[in-house]
C-alpha cells in the first residue's frame, strides 16, 4: 500500500510535465515583448544619423531616436519575412 502512495504522486507530476511539455512543442506562435539587443564595438564610434531604408512585407518602424552613444527604435514585424532596413 506504502508503494501506491507513492506512486500516485509521481505519475500526476509526470502527467503533468509530457502536458507542459506537449503543449510548448505544438505551439506556433510566439510573442516577443519589450525585447532589446546590445551591441558594443570594439572603436570609438559616434551615431550622427539615422533613417529608414526600405521595408518589406508589413516592416513597419515607428521612430528612430539616437544620439552620441546609443540608438533607440520601435520596430512592428508582423510577419515571419517582415524586414525594416536601416541607413
Amino acid at each position: 500500500m506504502k508503494n501506491r502512495i507513492r506512486f500516485v504522486p509521481l505519475l500526476s507530476l509526470f502527467i503533468v510535465l509530457s502536458l507542459s511539455i506537449g503543449y510548448s512543442a505544438f505551439n506556433s506562435v510566439l510573442h516577443v515583448s519589450e525585447a532589446s539587443a546590445v551591441v558594443r564595438a570594439q572603436k570609438d564610434i559616434r551615431v550622427t544619423g539615422i533613417s529608414v531604408n526600405s521595408s518589406s512585407n508589413g516592416g513597419l518602424s515607428n521612430y528612430e531616436d539616437y544620439n552620441v552613444k546609443s540608438i533607440s527604435t520601435n520596430i512592428f514585424l508582423p510577419n515571419s519575412d517582415s524586414t525594416v532596413t536601416y541607413t
